[in-house]
């Protein structure tokens, strides 16, 4: 019980409510460091995973790259390699793409979007940006 007082402590210290639906993730990596994400929000919008996707693009918004890749491009792209393979391994889950390499599901799904309407749907939903004329 001691635990469990420590961790509501901590959380309620950070602004969250222990009372509203939240999620912990965490994963080590090869330095042995742990990433902890915490996502809290509204009910409505928590179980339809609005707020993962929110986390999602703002981790993806806030990559600056520019202090470990200045001057070397190799290196840029491939942290944008292994961003698009981790992508592909989730469209892979729920696609019916064959490809074998993550990379080109990703390229498999961007073929497909841009020869349907989904494109042109997510444009007008504001969900992507819009192509300019």
């Amino acid at each position: 019980m001691r635990n469990r007082s420590n961790f509501v402590s901590m959380i309620t210290e950070m602004g969250f409510d222990i009372n509203k639906p939240f999620d912990i993730t965490g994963s080590g990596n090869e330095n042995g460091l742990t990433l902890s994400l915490i996502i809290q929000g509204e009910r409505e919008n928590y179980w339809r995973s609005d707020l993962r996707l929110a986390a999602i693009k703002h981790l993806i918004r806030s990559i600056d790259l520019k202090h470990d890749t200045d001057g070397d491009h190799e290196l840029f792209d491939r942290y944008m390699l292994s961003i698009l393979d981790t992508i592909g391994s989730v469209i892979a889950l729920g696609a019916p793409f064959e490809e074998k390499r993550n990379i080109e599901v990703v390229q498999k799904f961007i073929q497909y979007s841009l020869n349907s309407r989904i494109v042109l749907e997510a444009e007008k939903e504001g969900i992507i940006d819009q192509e300019e004329f």
